[in-house]
C-alpha cells in the first residue's frame, strides 16, 4: 500500500488519487479549501496550538471569527483544520500552518510541490473518527 510519502514523482497528485489512497488506508481525504489552514501536529497536546491561535487573533494575524475542528490521526496525534471567514492565499496559509506547529516537512513539500495551487493539500481522517471543536479540548488522556 502506497502512502503520500512514497508517491513517485510521476504519480498524479489529484484529489481523486488522494481520495483513493486515503480509502485504501481506511481514511477519508480532507482536501484543504482556500479558506482553511490544515495543521498536522506531531503531538497529543493541543495547548501550544491553542496558545498560538489566541496570540495570532490578538495580534490581528487571524480573524477573531476563525474556528477550528480536530481529530486524531492514525498515529494518535492531532490533525487540525482552522476555518477562516474568507479565502487566504496558499503561501500565507502554509506559513501560518508552520507557525502553528504543523509538521515542517509536510509544509515544505506543500510549498515546493505547488500542492496549494493544484488543490492537493490534504489531511487523512480515519473513517469513523470523532471530529471535535478545537475550543473544547485539553491534553489527550493516555490509557
Amino acid at each position: 500500500m502506497r502512502t503520500l510519502e512514497y508517491l513517485e514523482p510521476t504519480d498524479v497528485r489529484s484529489p481523486s488519487v488522494l481520495r483513493r489512497i486515503a480509502f485504501e488506508q481506511g481514511c477519508d481525504a480532507v482536501i484543504c479549501d482556500d479558506d482553511e489552514i490544515q495543521v498536522d501536529l506531531d503531538t497529543t497536546d493541543l495547548t501550544p496550538l491553542k496558545r498560538r491561535v489566541r496570540l495570532m487573533k490578538e495580534k490581528g494575524l487571524l480573524p477573531q471569527t476563525t474556528t477550528g475542528t480536530c481529530w486524531y490521526s492514525k498515529s494518535g496525534n492531532w490533525h487540525v483544520v482552522l476555518k477562516l471567514p474568507e479565502p487566504m492565499d496558499a503561501e500565507r496559509r502554509i506559513m501560518f500552518a508552520l507557525m502553528l506547529g504543523s509538521d515542517e516537512i509536510r509544509e515544505i513539500l506543500n510549498l515546493a510541490e505547488d500542492r496549494a495551487d493544484s488543490g492537493t493539500i490534504v489531511l487523512f481522517r480515519p473513517r469513523g473518527s470523532i471530529v471535535r471543536s478545537l475550543g473544547n479540548l485539553r491534553r489527550r488522556q493516555e490509557g
